[in-house]
């Protein structure tokens, strides 16, 4: 679940309808009033019946989905696996021509292949906002309005630089 940036785990494991997580795209989506994104992970083998209860969980108004994502350990999914998720058909962004599906089939072994799903951006789970690298956080200072001096050098006190490994003693 984690493997995917926007997926959140579902805290609850029992009454949860075979749901392991849960997104919510950035974007608005055209003809939903909603946003979310839901996902269910297979750890074995899986059927065409299991693919057909996900499809009418991601389609159940009280889910307020878009769309699913089912994950398995390896990319088996059979023809007509594939055809049930298609019955779903697809969905665009508000403003965008781009058409997603709104079942896709995504495996641990394309995750190693650096493949991800096909999904629009989806928002931080904790934030509810657009992903930020760790380069674009600002820091500290510069949240609280002061910048940092890239010139200043400080030399080390010998309060602090001792030149020898800090030892910590637990004795008492």
């Amino acid at each position: 679940m984690n493997l995917i940036f926007g997926l959140a785990p579902n805290e609850s494991q029992t009454g949860d309808g075979g749901l392991d997580g849960r997104g919510k795209f950035l974007n608005e989506v055209e003809g939903f009033e909603y946003r979310g994104v839901l996902a269910q992970v297979k750890s074995g083998t899986f059927t065409t019946d299991s693919v057909r209860a996900f499809a009418r969980t991601i389609e159940a108004p009280d889910n307020r989905s878009v769309a699913g994502v089912f994950l398995t350990m390896e990319p088996n999914a059979t023809t007509g696996m594939k055809a049930e998720a298609a019955k779903l058909g697809a969905f665009r962004l508000v403003g965008s021509s781009r058409e997603y599906p709104r079942f896709s089939f995504w495996s641990i072994e394309e995750h190693f292949a650096g493949r991800t799903p096909d999904l629009p951006p989806l928002a931080d789970p904790l934030t509810g906002k657009e992903r930020r690298t760790f380069l674009e956080t600002p820091t500290l200072l510069e949240r609280a309005g002061e910048t940092e001096d890239a010139g200043e050098v400080r030399e080390p006190t010998a309060e602090y630089d001792t030149g020898r490994p800090a030892r910590l003693d637990f004795a008492p």
